[in-house]
């Protein structure tokens, strides 16, 4: 695929497209989701330092940390919730009559059988989007620019896989522990490999560096941003009401 790419057989834009990741979550529960924000939410700010600015600042990738915060709020006030109940209202809100969406065992199954796409835009421009684990059975993170670099594509995929590893296989109260440490810290320890651990330094070393967005550029990004910041605040008051 790659070498495609530098065929000239494929074309793209690398400064401006993106490159969206799903990772395999089919293996994974609600309740492991549960512990899958609590790492996202830790470790997003280091994630977002990996890439270039022209990235961070894109409204299709869009931080979701203050919205998973909101989502495990709702577990603090009653512990009890169904997960998947409650992962289904956070990602796709409620029915006008009050009821969660694909709440019901007809709807889930016409939604795994048709992997059908949300048609709203929030919670799905987010960095790390949930909205394909009950449709394709996968996590997506929409946050890497467009490349055609190997190394760089593998390595990725690799630390969203630690992360999610790290979700299916340590226990809540071993994640609340982890999730003490720095987003750096916390990084590394789900990192599998030595040289894994010395491309994330070398990536970070890459970015650290990147010029900042021109006025030009940011006045573009804000006004795509207040359409999708609306829609996340009124995204909360629904989750929230």
């Amino acid at each position: 695929f790659c070498q495609l790419f530098k065929e000239g057989k494929i074309t793209a834009s690398q400064s401006n497209c993106g490159c969206h990741v799903h990772v395999d979550a089919r293996d994974l529960s609600p309740e492991m989701v549960e512990g899958l924000l609590h790492l996202l939410i830790r470790v997003e700010p280091i994630v977002f330092a990996m890439v270039p600015t022209a990235r961070r600042t894109n409204s299709y990738c869009n931080p979701g940390a203050p919205l998973f915060v909101t989502w495990l709020d709702k577990l603090t006030k009653d512990p009890h919730l169904d997960r998947t109940q409650w992962l289904l209202e956070c990602i796709f809100g409620r029915n006008p009559d009050g009821t969660i969406k694909y709440g019901k065992p007809k709807d889930m199954a016409g939604l795994k059988a048709n992997k059908t796409k949300h048609c709203g835009n929030i919670p799905r421009f987010l960095a790390f989007n949930l909205q394909p684990y009950f449709g394709h059975g996968t996590i997506e993170c929409r946050l890497l620019n467009g490349c055609t670099n190997p190394v760089r594509l593998i390595n990725w995929g690799v630390m969203l896989a630690s992360i999610l590893d790290c979700a299916k296989t340590t226990r809540m109260k071993e994640i609340t522990r982890l999730c003490k440490l720095s987003p750096l810290r916390l990084l590394m320890k789900m990192s599998p490999s030595l040289a894994h651990k010395r491309w994330i330094t070398a990536t970070l070393r890459t970015f650290s560096t990147v010029t900042p967005p021109t006025p030009t550029q940011l006045r573009g990004y804000t006004t795509a941003r207040r359409r999708v910041d609306r829609a996340v605040q009124q995204h909360t008051a629904s989750v929230l009401a």
